[in-house]
């Protein structure tokens, strides 16, 4: 970078937002370690009660949903879409849905209350798991 644009480009850094923050935190604190999607899918695994799920519990294989979890999870991230965000769009999905009960026949009705019931599971979810996961003294470790 330097060769091309001289003494100003010394201090310039090229690097996707990932690393880039990655880079800041190790500076920040150097004992951070960034869980792997495996820890993270080990570490939801472990403390699947904590998540409080009904909608998403599967009794044969209740792990079976974390890796899209995790993906989901990831994708508001880099959106930039905080739990505090999803969960204000789960609760708008419920206000919107107990504005228009009246006009909804039953089995309508019905449908959209089991989609913002998921919506709210995946909100409460994400906020769960976004208790700092990737620290060593998580309370989840």
């Amino acid at each position: 970078m330097a060769k091309g644009t001289g003494e100003r480009g010394k201090d310039v850094v090229i690097a996707n937002f990932h690393s880039f923050c990655e880079k800041i935190l190790k500076e920040v604190n150097p004992g951070l370690v960034p869980l792997e999607d495996v820890d993270h899918w080990i570490l939801l695994r472990r403390n699947l009660a904590r998540l409080k799920l009904e909608k998403y519990r599967r009794l044969a294989e209740p792990g079976q949903f974390l890796s899209d979890f995790i993906q989901f999870f990831s994708r508001c991230q880099d959106e930039l879409v905080s739990s505090e965000d999803y969960q204000q769009f789960a609760d708008l999905l419920a206000k919107e849905l107990e504005e228009e009960k009246s006009a909804l026949d039953e089995d309508t009705f019905k449908e959209r209350a089991e989609l913002v019931a998921l919506q709210q599971e995946i909100a409460r979810a994400y906020r769960g798991q976004r208790r700092n996961p990737a620290r060593k003294n998580t309370p989840w470790r």
